[in-house]
């Protein structure tokens, strides 16, 4: 009896103690928003602009002297060489969307991982995954490198 006694009393200690509330346990460290960096605005801007076919709001975040790299090689440098490239895809989708799966902001550059689907006139349709860096100058996208990752 005095066994079982034990054993009983040793087992409701040990659930009072084990659903005890823990001292702070409730307190959970609040982070603070981080505050939308001008790049990550810019970057924002030009994909709204290239989902709309926008070509005026998807060229204003960049600057007149933007270059753009295909897989580290310079495709064009210019706005004047970006506008004439886009209107041309513009022209030549029925469907375009761009969605960012994920995106990562460290001072000057930004990283975007872009699901693109798009549409020729022709119907031929695609999805296509790339890496997108933007590097940010005097409050404009200076740079811009593209790595393809994948086509589905």
């Amino acid at each position: 009896m005095k066994t079982t006694l034990l054993l009983a009393s040793c087992l409701i200690l040990g659930m009072v103690t084990c659903t005890a509330p823990q001292e702070n346990s409730d307190k959970t460290e609040q982070l603070p928003e981080p505050s939308t960096s001008i790049g990550v605005r810019l970057a924002q801007q030009q994909v709204e602009g290239y989902n709309r076919r926008d070509l005026d709001a998807f060229l204003a975040p960049y600057s007149d002297s933007v270059k753009v790299y295909n897989k580290h090689e310079l495709s064009y440098q210019g706005i004047d060489k970006m506008r004439a490239a886009n209107a041309e895809w513009f022209a030549s989708v029925d469907t375009l969307h761009a969605k960012i799966l994920d995106r990562i902001s460290e001072g000057n550059t930004v990283i975007d991982h872009e699901e693109v689907y798009y549409k020729l006139k022709d119907g031929q349709a695609n999805t296509m995954h790339s890496i997108a860096i933007y590097t940010i100058q005097n409050e404009k996208i200076q740079e811009i490198i593209f790595l393809e990752v994948g086509n589905n």
